[in-house]
């Protein structure tokens, strides 16, 4: 069964994929409501650097939301609760 993405709870450990990168985070917040899915994420590890942006810096927060609907080009993030280095 797959996860929803608006379901993870602070505290909880995730993987963060965009543009190629996957960072290990923390939850730091859950702000999703019925328009947007959002967090506040810390990144406790880079695990694989993107090709086209500069990686993001372990220890650091920040903030990802995308649209539940039409959620378009610029919004192209996933969290999952498991990753496979074959991906």
């Amino acid at each position: 069964m797959t996860r929803e993405e608006d379901s993870y709870k602070i505290g909880e450990k995730a993987f963060f994929y965009e543009c190629g990168e996957i960072d290990r985070v923390r939850i730091l917040a859950n702000n999703s409501n019925s328009d947007d899915i959002k967090y506040g994420l810390e990144v406790l590890e880079v695990i694989k650097k993107s090709e086209l942006f500069e990686s993001e810096i372990v220890g650091r927060g920040f903030e990802c939301r995308k649209k539940r609907v039409d959620a378009g080009n610029r919004e192209l993030w996933s969290l999952m609760e498991k990753w496979n280095k074959e991906n």
